[in-house]
Parts: structure tokens; sequence; C-alpha cells
């Protein structure tokens, strides 16, 4: 994915069906990620923003919409749920370095991070 979307010839036509990735990945893990998967499907996207494929509006509204699917399900007190969260968590932490370029972008995520702190406590 990270070459298709760095490809110059590559045109986002529709971008529900690259952002429909992210969900589709965490749906069908079954277990921790390992291996830095995290990391390869954050340097994917961050490219797809760095030239240009996708629109910074664009990836906020695919954090926020992400984001609050993934907190949605913890209802479902299911082990395979807190791994998903644990890994969005890396994602989002991965995209943060990658964006450092980006204010407002980074801005969104580390507000995500912080949201993601508190909710495990771990902020004073």
């Amino acid at each position: 994915m990270r070459s298709v979307l760095s490809h110059p010839f590559f045109e986002v036509d529709n971008i529900a069906k690259i952002f429909a990735i992210i969900p589709l990945v965490f749906q069908n893990m079954q277990k921790p990620f390992v291996d830095d998967e995290e990391q390869r499907l954050a340097f994917a996207f961050f490219q797809g923003v760095y030239f240009g494929k996708i629109s910074a509006s664009d990836f906020n509204s695919l954090i926020n919409c992400f984001n609050k699917q993934i907190y949605d399900q913890l209802t479902q007190n299911n082990r395979i749920i807190w791994y998903r969260l644990s890994s969005w968590f890396k994602l989002l932490q991965n995209w943060y370095f990658y964006f450092s370029g980006n204010k407002p972008i980074q801005d969104k995520l580390l507000e995500k991070i912080v949201d993601y702190n508190k909710y495990m406590g771990f902020s004073i």
C-alpha cells in the first residue's frame, strides 16, 4: 500500500476506499500485531498525505472517526478489542513522529494520544 499511495500516477478517486483499510485491518485482527505492522501502516498513510494523495482534513477526519469507533467497541469487554486499542495507540504514536512537520495533524494526534493516556489512567 505504501508504494501505491506514494506513486506519482496514483489518483484517489474514492478516499473512502483508502480509509476503509484501517477499520478492515483492525476488524480482522485476532491477536496483537508483531513486527512493527503499526509502523508500516502509519508510514503508508503518512506518504499518502505527504505526496498529496490524502488531504490533511480528510486524514484528520479519519483519525476522529476511527478513534470513536475503536473506543465504542470497548463496551464489548473482549481481549481482542483491547489489542486493537493498543495497536491504535501505537499507530497514533507513529503518525505523531512522522507528521513532525505538520502541526495541525500533529496537534490532532497529540490530542488522541493524551485522551488514550487519560483513559488508561496514565495522566496526572
